[in-house]
């Protein structure tokens, strides 16, 4: 996800090097358009709403709505699930709390299912559905088999289930973090809810599973600060290891506590049996829990959600609000003004491409472009106006040359597409040049078609005859 950054920088310093000329200093932030960016839920009543949920009875109701006969269900810890399907260990599903960031959630094919925005990926041996739940944390739907017709009818149950919390409602339980937090007062972050590790101890751990997995073949009894617990230390050869397993509520689910030694691990024995033995917190709950396809799930204004922007902020992209294009004698400056560059383009680059493609303002090298984006994010076109570089002094690896309109200019591969340059006057020595990229969307597996050559000449041979001639 570099890639925009480490090109531009490239960028600039051939500008630099070939012309002679100082390149323009970034934007101000002032002048990128203001945007309102989408705030994130409360991550409180997120939890606070999977607090109350059987994972289980939101799988068996999917599994009967798809039609999925002969399943078991089965819970090895309080937030997550596992239906074996046909009795078979290697055709299973199993749903459970997860993190999924940004950068996967852009690079991941969305679909709706079941009326709520989902992300899917596949491959030989499975098929895994996230249904975001806040911008950084989804539910995490995996079929253990390349059934993704299968696993989308499940995952379309589940999300039908989690829209009707009451028929699937759980006594409300604690969340690993929480009681990490409040035992230690370590500062945590949730991505699981059954395991928590402090930030700054990642050797420190809380884990909820159930009795089954207590005790193991060698742990001992033994009593720390008044509570009965199962003791297990790991082979010498494997390094230090403590392991303290108890259930503070008879018929719920057991509590390990683990550390490198069993000086860290047993001063939280206490504190933590303790609050297990009261009702978790309360708090009010996300409603609806699962996204629908409308609602934003990353911070990046309206389209600029689905542009590749490498490590550039958010703030940086804004989307095009409309406008007209600059008079031909100012085109060339049109890169001085956030809506400028857009203007010049759009046109050209719908009626070429789609009108599905929507235009954002960035300022990615230290001047205005335009990014042609679509919600599949297949596909991206970029173009700017570089007003103080001359393409006869522009060249990359593998050029071709090329003529739009009668300006030269070349074509050169460019992060797994191509970049077209042409001279904005008939004189590839005068400063002036308009560029235009088309590259790959960040989803993953997209290409660059073998028509879009063809059409990104024909963008440029528009943009000069109606801007540059």
């Amino acid at each position: 996800m570099m890639r925009l950054l480490v090109v531009g920088s490239l960028v600039t310093l051939t500008l630099a090097g070939c012309t002679g000329q100082v390149p323009p200093p970034p934007p101000d932030r002032a002048d990128m358009p203001a945007v309102e960016l989408p705030a994130d839920r409360d991550e409180a009543a997120v939890i606070s709403a999977l607090r109350r949920i059987d994972l289980c009875a939101v799988l068996r109701t999917a599994a009967t709505s798809a039609g999925v006969a002969g399943y078991e269900a089965m819970a090895f810890s309080p937030s997550a699930c596992t239906l074996r399907l046909r009795g078979d260990d290697q055709d299973r599903v199993t749903v459970g709390v997860s993190g999924l960031d940004s950068g996967r959630r852009l690079a991941s094919p969305a679909v709706v299912l079941g009326g709520a925005r989902a992300y899917t990926t596949k491959d030989t041996t499975a098929c895994e559905i996230w249904f975001p739940l806040t911008f950084r944390l989804a539910l995490d739907l995996r079929l253990d088999a390349p059934l993704c017709d299968r696993a989308n009818k499940l995952a379309a149950g589940v999300a039908a289930a989690l829209a009707d919390p009451a028929g699937v409602a759980a006594r409300p339980r604690w969340e690993a973090c929480e009681v990490l937090r409040r035992a230690t007062d370590a500062e945590v972050r949730i991505g699981n809810l059954d395991t928590c590790t402090p930030l700054d101890d990642p050797n420190l751990r809380i884990d909820f599973t159930y009795p089954t997995d207590v005790p193991t073949f060698n742990a001992k009894r033994t009593r720390v600060n008044g509570v009965d617990v199962w003791l297990e230390t790991a082979d010498p050869s494997s390094g230090p290891f403590c392991s303290l397993s108890w259930a503070p509520v008879r018929g719920q689910f057991v509590v390990r506590v683990a550390a490198t030694t069993c000086a860290k691990a047993e001063p939280l024995v206490g504190p933590v049996d303790a609050l297990m033995r009261q009702p978790p917190p309360d708090g009010v709950p996300q409603e609806p829990l699962l996204y629908p396809p409308d609602e934003p799930d990353r911070e990046f204004a309206g389209d600029c959600a689905f542009a590749d922007l490498g490590n550039l902020p958010p703030r940086a992209c804004a989307p095009h609000v409309g406008g007209a294009a600059p008079d031909s004698g100012d085109a060339l400056r049109a890169s001085d003004e956030p809506g400028g560059v857009c203007a010049l383009a759009r046109d050209a680059v719908t009626q070429e491409f789609g009108d599905q493609f929507r235009p954002v303002v960035v300022a990615p090298r230290g001047y205005f472009a335009c990014y042609f984006v679509t919600p599949e994010r297949v596909l991206q076109v970029e173009f700017s106006v570089r007003p103080d570089a001359a393409v006869s002094r522009l060249s990359g690896r593998g050029a071709r040359e090329i003529e739009v309109a009668g300006h030269s200019g070349h074509v050169t591969p460019y992060n797994d597409g191509y970049r077209y340059r042409v001279a904005a006057s008939t004189n590839a020595d005068e400063p002036g040049v308009l560029e235009l990229s088309v590259v790959p969307g960040p989803v993953v597996g997209a290409e660059v078609p073998g028509d879009a050559g063809d059409k990104a000449q024909a963008v440029l041979g528009d943009i000069v005859r109606k801007h540059f001639g």
